[in-house]
């Protein structure tokens, strides 16, 4: 196997950001749901769903049980995104892409080789909030048919650099399949 000619790891402030964002509009959604269950069948409601369990609330302890538990999962949710992405990195061989990303708050992650042989196309797509760039990469002959790496600092630079390796890695199989054809058209010619 050739030695990597780069690895490149997400911007962990950019991507936590992002991630940020998103447990922000679950968190959000939460409380609109449970406010608007209030207002619809008034909070009695969640006291009777207790009370049919045996357990007596008072307005009170319900909002400050409410409040630990959402903030709890939000940073939970945060911690395990951020350790996930900190176990993420792109590496770059002479003949092909590993993405290597991990799982959200287990170890396990998923290793993705992509052949530049079979990367049809490579483009830069940015993002506004938290700004940053991913690499595109479209793929054919594969059970997927695109790979991004996400939250890169120089995005243009390596979708370039990219490119040109996908383009001298194609030059390079087209020549190799040229010269053993006029071998095989001379041995045969014999």
């Amino acid at each position: 196997m050739d030695a990597p000619l780069m690895e490149i790891r997400p911007n962990v402030k950019n991507a936590f950001l992002g991630s940020l964002k998103v447990i922000a509009i679950v968190a959000s959604l939460v409380v609109f749901a449970y406010v608007f269950l209030d207002q619809m069948f008034g909070f009695k409601l969640f006291l009777d769903i207790f009370a049919e369990f045996g357990i007596h609330v008072t307005i009170g302890q319900f909002w400050f049980w409410f409040a630990v538990f959402l903030l709890f999962a939000v940073l939970l949710a945060a911690l395990g995104n951020y350790a996930s992405l900190h176990r993420q990195a792109y590496t770059i061989f002479p003949d092909k892409v590993v993405v290597q990303k991990s799982g959200f708050l287990s170890g396990a992650g998923k290793i993705v080789e992509v052949p530049f042989a079979n990367i049809t196309s490579v483009s830069l797509k940015s993002a506004s909030f938290p700004a940053s760039t991913s690499a595109l990469l479209q793929v054919s002959g594969k059970e997927f048919d695109k790979v991004t790496l996400d939250f890169l600092d120089d995005g243009a630079m390596i979708v370039e650099k990219l490119e040109s390796l996908v383009q001298q890695h194609k030059g390079r199989v087209f020549s190799q399949f040229g010269h053993e054809y006029r071998v095989g058209q001379i041995v045969g010619g014999l």
